[in-house]
């Protein structure tokens, strides 16, 4: 959340604009005997537009596309569609084109974005749809889905969590009660609670079924809404007076340039479809590591092998035996058996 105000825009704002070279001052050598230097031209500023950039007809003025935060990479500028949330989130329920950052607490709201969603304060009772990663600080009966990591600093308590990646803590992060369904595995401090069930289950990507059923509903959205304008663009075509004729070519101008991002949206989501169905058959291969204690009443799955916890365990990864068709528990002050099994015990 350490983003200068400066670097928050709105769209349609004007982000930079190129001013033409122009000719330097005269100068001279530093050696003797001193020699005149006559300045040159100079260059044109050479400056890209970046994603969610627009520019004028000319290529010297640039405008955010979107709200969002400016980035300047070398001679890029770009804005990334970051919405910013100085307050708190009730019982609302809100969609994003882009990422969402909220800087108080969420509580009960639904959220959907297409990019990351980031809760500094504390998430309870919220659904969280992200198609970019989630950043969560304490978070408590919450469901949340993405195909990307989930990251908790503090605490998940009771929540349901579905990636196909991986729900990833630092030592002194907590994750107990709820499920917890990644795909790639899960990287935490402590796991489980006395005399709360926590299930854990890994390898397999439960979130591409669920993405290609909202893909398949978008992709309805948009044909029928390029169907629509179809037919509206046909009586259109008549004219019957000058005046009514300017009038009736503005509104093509504007039906016909709404079908054309309809049919780029229209492509991407396609392409999506195509990549989502290729990668929800591939076999994802995950661990749990737990840096300091596993509780009992954990529940664990990896693929077909399965393993409940007993008694607490400190600093354990737990990896499939695909020999025997169980749960390996292998410490983590084994770094040899760590590495030869090609366990990570950090991100």
């Amino acid at each position: 959340f350490a983003i200068p105000p400066e670097r928050r825009v709105a769209r349609g704002s004007l982000i930079a604009v190129i001013i033409p070279p122009a000719r330097g001052a005269p100068g001279a050598t530093i050696t003797a005997p001193l020699k005149p230097i006559p300045p040159d031209g100079g260059r044109n500023a050479a400056l890209i537009a970046g994603t969610g950039i627009v520019t004028s007809a000319d290529r010297q003025r640039f405008f955010a596309a979107e709200d969002g935060i400016v980035e300047v990479t070398g001679n890029s500028i770009s804005v990334h569609p970051v919405h910013i949330e100085d307050g708190d989130l009730g019982f609302d329920t809100v969609e994003y084109a882009g990422g969402l950052a909220v800087r108080g607490d969420v509580k009960g709201a639904q959220i959907r974005a297409r990019g990351p969603v980031v809760i500094q304060g504390i998430a309870a009772g919220a659904t969280i749809r992200a198609l970019g990663e989630v950043r969560l600080a304490r978070a408590a009966r919450c469901n949340i889905v993405t195909e990307e990591n989930v990251y908790v600093s503090a605490l998940l308590r009771q929540c349901t969590v579905l990636t196909r990646r991986r729900v990833v803590g630092p030592k002194t992060a907590e994750v107990s009660g709820g499920s917890i369904i990644a795909g790639q595995g899960l990287i935490i401090g402590n796991l489980g609670v006395a005399h709360i069930e926590t299930r854990v289950v890994v390898g397999f990507d439960k979130v591409s079924a669920q993405r290609l059923d909202e893909l398949e509903a978008e992709i309805g959205q948009c044909k029928a809404a390029i169907h629509q304008i179809a037919q509206a663009l046909r009586p259109l075509s008549a004219s019957t007076g000058d005046a009514e004729a300017s009038n009736r070519r503005k509104l093509m101008q504007t039906l016909q340039s709404k079908r054309e991002q309809l049919e780029s949206k229209l492509r991407d989501l396609l392409s999506e479809k195509r990549v989502t169905l290729m990668r929800s058959s591939e076999r994802l291969e995950g661990t749990v590591v737990v840096q300091c204690v596993v509780h009992p009443g954990v529940h664990l799955a990896i693929h077909h092998a399965t393993l409940e916890v007993t008694e607490p365990m400190e600093a354990v990864a737990f990896v499939e035996d695909t020999d025997r068709g169980a749960i390996r528990v292998v410490s983590l002050a084994d770094t040899r058996l760590m590495n030869a099994m090609g366990v990570k015990a950090t991100t």
